[in-house]
């Protein structure tokens, strides 16, 4: 009988996959911003950001166009059907852990 577990092999793995996207995720987001570069610190670079809702409001009008380029550019490989699996399948995972997440820390 096999272990419901994943290997330590695996584990490794899913880490190293991980860390390789999050790289090219990275490396996609500063081509794109390099304009951007220097303001891309203000406010908890951007992720989580904690800012008055009108001042968020201007970094999402404004990095928009960037993220909509990488997404295109990370993305490029699928097909669109391809494209619509995963962005609704990293929807499902990002949901459920934020959904975890908030019971936990309420």
């Amino acid at each position: 009988m096999m272990s419901k577990r994943p290997s330590i092999m695996r584990r490794r793995s899913e880490f190293n996959l991980a860390r390789r996207f999050h790289a090219i995720l990275n490396r996609a987001l500063l081509e794109v911003t390099k304009p951007e570069s220097q303001t891309l610190g203000e406010c908890g670079r951007e992720i989580g950001c904690s800012a008055s809702p009108p001042a968020g409001l201007d970094h999402f009008k404004r990095l928009h166009p960037a993220i909509l380029a990488v997404r295109d550019q990370v993305m490029a490989p699928l097909s669109g059907r391809e494209r619509e699996t995963l962005q609704d399948l990293l929807a499902r995972v990002t949901n459920t852990n934020e959904l975890k997440a908030s019971r936990r820390f309420s």
